[in-house]
This record gives C-alpha cells, structure tokens and sequence, in this order.
C-alpha cells in the first residue's frame, strides 16, 4: 500500500485481513488474532493521532461479569476547524 488508509476505511480493513490470515471472525483464534493485530499496526493511515491500546479486566458489559481482552488501534478524527471531533476504534474483543 503506498497511500494511507483513511480511518473509514481502516475497520474494514483489519476484518478484510483477519480473514486472509484464516481467522473466523465468528470464532477468532487469539494467537493469529493478535500477530495479524500487530501487522495492521503498522499500515499508515491518515489521521490527527494514532494509539495502540490495550485493555483487559471483569467486566459485566454484556451481563454476568465476564473477562474480556481487548486491543485497538485508536484513530483521532478532527472537525471541519481542526478541533477534535471524534475517536474510531477499530479493535478485536476476545471474551
């Protein structure tokens, strides 16, 4: 890729990787999750900040409490005047 990802475009592209490294996105497999995770990292995409994250703990977000592993890649979208506007968190949640 010579050009950067637009952060619309950067969801679909980690899934559309996943699923070339044979990862069932129904059922993702951690090992290969997390390696693919790494690759994606490092794909440019233009954006005002970029973070890796890394979150994990019991949580009761889906009912009983539960662990949940989770790691995203956190992309800062700006307004039309520069200012923040939002985060897009493309991310892989294992439970």
């Amino acid at each position: 890729m010579t050009q950067p990802l637009a952060v619309d475009e950067t969801e679909s592209y980690l899934k559309a990787m996943l699923v070339r490294a044979g990862v069932d996105l129904g059922a993702p497999d951690l090992s290969t999750t997390w390696r693919v995770f790494q690759e994606f990292v490092d794909v440019p995409v233009d954006t005002a900040s970029d973070m890796v994250l890394f979150q994990t703990g019991v949580y009761h977000f889906y009912g009983p409490d539960q662990f949940i592993l989770d790691f995203l890649r956190q992309f800062e979208v700006e307004d039309d005047e520069g200012e923040h506007g939002y985060f897009e968190q493309p991310h892989c949640e294992f439970l």
